[in-house]
């Protein structure tokens, strides 16, 4: 195996690695973010949880992602603290997504066509 795959080896691993970190960090932050919104401000609690036609408590990603995004409730410190970090790890895990997509698309090059 030529080195320039071995790096490409790795640094997909490593990619998937960091994604699946970012997604569990992300997704514990959003559920403290449930959590505290539904401690501190049911209603809105209420709406980025709900899914019709089973009331609050699901999982309404659209809705919750939407909240996460948004500027609502950004006088309380605290979810202004959890939504940023959601957003990072968000944005942490589409650039390693893309990362990985990349860098399969250049081993394939390198092995199948004879590039690079």
């Amino acid at each position: 195996m030529d080195p320039l795959s071995t790096v490409l080896l790795v640094l997909i691993i490593s990619s998937i690695l960091f994604l699946i970190g970012a997604g569990l960090l992300s997704t514990i932050d959003a559920l403290r973010l449930r959590s505290y919104l539904k401690a501190n401000y049911y209603d809105r609690w209420q709406y980025v949880t709900t899914v019709p036609p089973f009331g609050a408590g699901g999982g309404n990603s659209p809705r919750f992602f939407r909240y996460v995004f948004s500027n609502e409730d950004n006088k309380d410190e605290k979810i202004v603290r959890l939504k940023d970090s959601i957003k990072r790890y968000f944005y942490t895990a589409i650039v390693f997504a893309f990362t990985i997509v990349v860098s399969v698309v250049f081993l394939f090059g390198i092995h199948f066509f004879h590039v690079v």
